[in-house]
């Protein structure tokens, strides 16, 4: 199986740009203009392996602070919409190395 199939169906995938949502304790966050991997037949959706770590990580310190925030000033927990800029190339950095 090639890096470019489907690990769920084994049909092509390819690079789009999505937006990925998270939820914890009712606090939404909307990574928009994510480069992904999505499979043609299936729409399953692969972020590559490092920058998949990065947007967790990312994701959780968003989490944390608005838990801070929530704590320490007793509002409603927020909506988090975090957009990076559109590009209509793929990143380098996501692109395998030759």
């Amino acid at each position: 199986m090639s890096e470019n199939n489907c690990p769920i169906c084994q049909a092509e995938m390819a690079w789009e740009r999505r937006t990925i949502e998270y939820e914890r304790e009712g606090v939404p966050i909307a990574l928009k203009n994510i480069w992904l991997r999505v499979c043609s037949e299936c729409g399953h959706e692969l972020v590559p392996g490092p920058m998949g770590i990065q947007l967790l990580n990312f994701a959780d310190q968003l989490f944390n602070s608005a838990q801070q925030l929530q704590a320490a000033t007793r509002l409603p927990p927020p909506r988090i919409l975090f957009s990076f800029p559109e590009t209509d190339v793929v990143p380098e950095a996501l692109l395998p190395s030759a």
